[in-house]
């Protein structure tokens, strides 16, 4: 399965690098393209593609500690388990 979902990552990524250049250039006002709907609507389009990449990076939630009834409590992330699609953390 996970050599699927790599397969399907490579396919598309062509498509998704050139929907990046793209977009930035349907919206460039110089070009007179960002003043007709159609132009913004394709270049919604692209930028809905360029960030349908799925990463493999996971941003931290930069929850340090929190603060319950005047308590301060530290917060810490363990793996419950992990598969090679995702890790779950408590």
């Amino acid at each position: 399965m996970y050599q699927a979902y790599q397969a399907n990552s490579d396919f598309l990524w062509p498509l998704r690098a050139l929907a990046k250049w793209t977009a930035p250039m349907l919206l460039d006002a110089s070009l007179g393209a960002a003043t007709m709907s159609s132009s913004r609507m394709i270049a919604a389009a692209c930028k809905v593609m360029a960030l349908s990449e799925v990463t493999h990076k996971r941003p931290p939630w930069a929850i340090d500690s929190i603060t319950v009834k005047g308590d301060t409590w530290p917060v810490t992330e363990e793996v419950v388990t992990a598969t090679p699609f995702a890790t779950l953390l408590r």
